[in-house]
């Protein structure tokens, strides 16, 4: 299994994604191409001592969206925030579907967080 690093510790975007409120994940490249389709673990970091599986998301599409793109969804309220894309500037935005909750468990200690996903085994029932 895939699993995507998230950085919560600036706002609960895990959450905002299991709630529903978040549909998009994003990168300011496209680091995700070799696991769109594939079922992927969202990884909680930030908020604690180690990274928490918190649900798992299909990896269903993805787009390149600029600055001026983000802003006018934004100001139309189909974003609430213009995320941090510079002005002239592009972010790649990955849709998330088949969103769905676990029972939260750290990540194995083994596991490289050092990048934008990795890839491990998933325990049994979780």
């Amino acid at each position: 299994m895939f699993g995507l690093f998230i950085n919560c510790s600036g706002a609960p975007f895990v959450a905002d994604i299991l709630a529903n409120l978040k549909r998009d994940e994003t990168r300011p490249r496209d680091v995700f191409r070799a696991i769109m389709g594939k079922r992927v673990a969202l990884i909680e970091t930030g908020t604690g001592p180690v990274p928490i599986v918190r649900g798992y998301a299909t990896l269903a599409s993805a787009r390149r969206v600029s600055f001026a793109d983000v802003a006018a969804r934004a100001a139309a309220r189909i974003l609430g925030t213009p995320y941090d894309i510079p002005p002239g500037g592009t972010r790649v935005f990955y849709h998330l579907t088949r969103v769905r909750p676990c029972r939260p468990y750290p990540l194995p200690p083994h596991i490289n967080h050092g990048r934008s996903y990795t890839e491990f085994t998933r325990p049994a029932g979780k």
